[in-house]
């Protein structure tokens, strides 16, 4: 909402019924021009407007949109920021950059990418839009990119969906991966459930990235039969501070992986938009810092590592899609949600009544300077998961005492609380999938 609108109890009334006037005027237009659904889509256009994590999130739909339509063309528009991730996927056959103008607004670069897009438009067929890229924005560009049916999500406040042709609605406790292959249950894709047993997470490495990734080990002269254990403390930009579980921490655990783990070589992830984060620490007790590489090449270089911990980031997914085991410390954020998607995912958090509240009215509301959900969380709970990811190495060992695991849907939550009743669960609610297939229809 226009900032001068605020004060004003009438002038917010007058916003809000001529923003809803002018959605309803719009989505009438829309459908006197494109009532008709497609019989069989030829041209699907998909978004990837957030941040690598949601990216990597939405490989898994796009492998799916494949095999429901083997022969379309599918198109993907995405921030520049993301596009790599999806550079080596075989299931797209076009990728659209589209430059963001960041937190503070819609900038002259993000207006010209658009402009540049509508003058080339290419009417596609389906556009999908779920609970990542179904706001205003991408509905939006759907319409301007000339998509001929707008399937969009029904998490997305109504006001942005006054574009869309069908809202399909699910369970919101699924996680973001599992939602975004929700969208598929659409009337045009026949309603389509997705196995979520099935979903894999898809980031794909080139060779010359694998080569990159050798020279980079024999650089450091790391032995190939080395076992590597990688951490990442950061948790990409400004907006990730919060996340992070405290330097001090990892520094402690990290005596605890040499002394435990004398075999392993440490590695540590230096983000680029994590400088305030002092890695000399690292570096000091003889850790090997990666930085400078591309997204993919730190991909390679990851499938590399016997496990990797690290906080709630988009390289914690990148992690998971190479299929390694991940130690994931969460704190404000919420695991039921965005957790790391693998087969291998232990979930170390400290749990508290206001935790986690990303996101939601009382964000951080309950922290006195420090927050408590990832500051109080001990090194040993962590270095407990870490055991229980290499118990089947030649030197691992068992979780220490004190470390409570407990079997989620799909993850292990582990607990630095050693008071815990036996048979403990964690607080994810695996529930029945709640797909409404006349949603929209």
């Amino acid at each position: 909402m226009n900032p001068a609108l605020t004060g004003s109890p009438d002038l917010r009334f007058i916003h809000m019924v001529l923003k809803s006037t002018l959605g309803q005027f719009a989505m009438q237009i829309r459908k006197s021009r494109y009532a008709r659904k497609p019989p069989c889509p030829k041209r699907i256009l998909v978004f990837s407007f957030h941040g690598i994590g949601d990216a990597i999130l939405q490989t898994p739909k796009i492998s799916l949109i494949r095999k429901i339509y083997p022969g379309s063309h599918i198109t993907l528009a995405a921030t520049e920021n993301v596009i790599e991730a999806f550079s080596n996927n075989p299931h797209i056959n076009e990728c659209l950059t589209y430059k963001h103008g960041g937190f503070q607004g819609v900038s002259l670069a993000e207006c010209l990418t658009t402009l540049q897009l509508v003058l080339f438009k290419r009417n596609y067929d389906l556009a999908l839009l779920d609970s990542s890229s179904g706001k205003l924005r991408g509905n939006l560009l759907a319409v301007l990119l000339g998509a001929r049916y707008i399937v969009s999500d029904g998490i997305a406040a109504p006001e942005n969906n006054f574009l869309a042709d069908e809202i399909v609605t699910y369970d919101e406790r699924l996680h973001q991966a599992e939602r975004n292959a929700a969208i598929l249950n659409n009337s045009v894709s026949g309603y389509y459930p997705p196995n979520f047993a099935d979903i894999e997470l898809s980031v794909l490495i080139s060779g010359q990235e694998q080569h990159r990734a050798e020279i980079f080990f024999k650089s450091r002269e790391i032995d190939p039969d080395r076992k590597v254990i990688i951490l990442h403390p950061g948790s990409g930009n400004r907006l990730g501070i919060h996340k992070r579980w405290p330097i001090k921490k990892y520094l402690e655990l990290l005596d605890r992986l040499k002394e435990r783990f004398p075999g392993y070589s440490v590695l540590v992830i230096k983000g680029p938009h994590e400088d305030e984060i002092n890695y000399k620490y690292f570096a000091e007790k003889e850790c090997v810092i990666i930085e400078n590489f591309t997204l993919l090449e730190v991909a390679a270089i990851i499938r590399r590592a016997s496990v990797f911990v690290g906080n709630d980031s988009g390289i914690a997914h990148l992690a998971a899609s190479q299929n390694i085991p991940i130690v994931s410390i969460f704190g404000p954020t919420d695991e039921k949600l965005i957790r790391p998607y693998g087969k291998q995912v232990y979930v170390v958090r400290r749990q508290m009544e206001c935790a986690p509240c990303w996101g939601g009215p009382g964000y951080l509301q309950a922290c006195n300077k420090k927050i408590g959900c990832l500051a109080d969380l001990e090194a040993t709970a962590v270095l407990g998961a870490v055991q229980a990811c290499l118990a089947g190495a030649d030197d691992g060992g068992q979780p220490e005492a004190g470390a409570n695991h407990s079997r989620g849907f799909g993850y292990t939550l582990v607990e630095e609380n050693p008071g815990l009743p036996e048979g403990y669960s964690s607080r994810y609610i695996p529930g029945n999938i709640n797909l409404n297939p006349a949603a929209g229809s």
